[in-house]
């Protein structure tokens, strides 16, 4: 009898999982995932610069946690070269599948570059070579402003480990964020 019970509640567990909506399990997981990132962080700015080429040279994209929804905004019209260094966001990417890729950068963020003793750094030497250089930026939720400019070259001896595989993987996801 007790041996019944027990596959009769676990019958009816797994038909109440079944019933809930793949909606509600995505609202669910994206909900405590954009929580545990506005925890952390007010706003994050991250692109890629490059300054031998002919369009498209430095794309950046801002998320911030500021109001109850997260916003993606992106710049594609190079201001990152400006005079004013006065990046302007004005195209909305807040489509679930480009906030995907942003909360993927977010998480990827090493605890190295938050912990960075220093509030502005430049590992290697990013775009000296053509090869681009990547930006981030971010202000954590106590108001502390971070800078980084990123270099992906293997080569290069005082980049972290952990900070060169980031930005392999931050030049991949802006690659999709541009597609």
């Amino acid at each position: 009898m007790k041996h019944a019970l027990n596959i009769l509640l676990l019958i009816l567990t797994l038909i109440s999982c079944k019933n809930q909506s793949k909606s509600e399990l995505k609202e669910t997981s994206s909900d405590s995932k954009t929580e545990a990132e506005s925890i952390k962080f007010r706003q994050i700015i991250f692109g890629r610069y490059c300054r031998e080429c002919d369009e498209s040279c430095a794309p950046m994209f801002r998320l911030t946690f500021d109001k109850k929804e997260p916003t993606l905004t992106a710049d594609f019209e190079d201001t990152y070269f400006s005079l004013e260094n006065k990046v302007e966001f004005k195209t909305d990417l807040n489509q679930e599948n480009k906030l995907e890729i942003a909360y993927e950068i977010v998480n990827k963020i090493p605890e190295t570059l938050y912990n960075w003793k220093t509030d502005k750094e430049r590992f290697g030497c990013p775009d000296c070579t053509d090869g681009c250089g990547y930006y981030l930026e971010f202000i954590t939720k106590n108001g502390d402003l971070k800078t980084f400019d990123l270099d992906d070259f293997e080569e290069t001896e005082n980049i972290p480990k952990e900070v060169l595989e980031f930005t392999h993987f931050l030049a991949e996801r802006i690659n999709k964020l541009i597609e």
